[in-house]
């Protein structure tokens, strides 16, 4: 399901793609890399805030696999870029208001040493759009 969520969308079908997400979360809802392609569809479409809530359950389901399952496969540079980046758009914009949006100046203390990919650190500096970015060349935020 992720993988063809995330192919969707680099193809700019983003209908399709979050379509795809929500089936796969039908069948794994603790999935951490399909919550993390419903964080990218919500950025988007400009919902910084929805983002953050699917970057921050993709992030909490990593830790739950990895401390109750000893399974670390859900940590990814992926995972790191997208919260970093869905935290700290919420945080420029002053979105908050959501159930894990008092979390999200912990998770930029926590990132503060964080040295984002090239692709983060062109939206952030307004180089390129998040559109560019997720749908044209590597399509992914690392």
């Amino acid at each position: 399901y992720a993988l063809r969520a995330s192919l969707n969308r680099c193809s700019g079908d983003i209908e399709k793609s979050r379509i795809t997400c929500e089936e796969g979360l039908v069948e794994n809802d603790f999935s951490t890399e399909i919550h993390r392609q419903l964080a990218l569809i919500y950025l988007l479409e400009g919902d910084y805030l929805k983002a953050y809530e699917e970057a921050f359950t993709a992030d909490s389901n990593a830790t739950y696999m990895a401390q109750d399952y000893m399974d670390n496969s859900g940590y990814a540079p992926q995972l790191d870029n997208t919260i970093y980046l869905c935290a700290t758009l919420c945080k420029k914009n002053n979105l908050s208001g959501t159930t894990n949006s008092v979390y999200i100046d912990q998770i930029l203390e926590y990132y503060s040493s964080f040295n984002p990919s090239k692709q983060v650190s062109a939206i952030l500096n307004g180089e390129k759009t998040i559109e560019e970015v997720l749908t044209e060349g590597v399509c992914d935020l690392a």
